[in-house]
């Protein structure tokens, strides 16, 4: 009966110091133990020339759950989005989505992300989360996304 006893009580011991551990290996910023979103976000940057200037960068997002609601946005950028002629535009679905992602995860990403604001345009989006894999089935080889603006 001693030696059970005795058992649970170093367990119950090493709980602190084994959340603790698990805490220290978290990524500066997250916060542990909260889903923010599920989805998924691919980027696609075009170059001027292998390894040269981007032109053209696009990050797209297609999430299943959020608190603000599923949807879909696609941030395009041209250029450096600094330069008098650059576009910095966000196709949205779902403005609360757009909302919640600026302030809840793309600034934690990057806190510079809302200096340079994007203009937001309401967009269809189609995506039917389907895609070409690769013969080992480890890679997608190609992925068909669209959407439109009224405008």
């Amino acid at each position: 009966m001693k030696k059970i006893w005795m058992t649970r009580l170093s367990a119950i011991l090493m709980l602190p110091s084994l959340a603790l551990a698990q805490t220290i290996t978290v990524q500066q910023g997250v916060k542990v133990g909260k889903v923010y979103v599920t989805g998924e976000n691919p980027g696609i940057r075009l170059l001027d020339k292998e390894g040269g200037t981007v032109l053209t960068a696009v990050s797209y997002w297609r999430l299943i759950w959020s608190p603000a609601g599923p949807g879909h946005i696609a941030f395009v950028t041209t250029g450096d989005g600094k330069s008098p002629g650059d576009l910095r535009l966000a196709f949205v679905d779902n403005r609360k989505l757009y909302d919640f992602l600026t302030k809840e995860i793309t600034t934690m990403l990057d806190p510079t992300f809302t200096a340079r604001p994007y203009t937001i345009i309401q967009a269809k989006f189609v995506d039917s989360g389907q895609g070409t894999f690769s013969p080992s089935g480890d890679s997608m080889t190609e992925r068909k996304v669209t959407f439109k603006a009224p405008k």
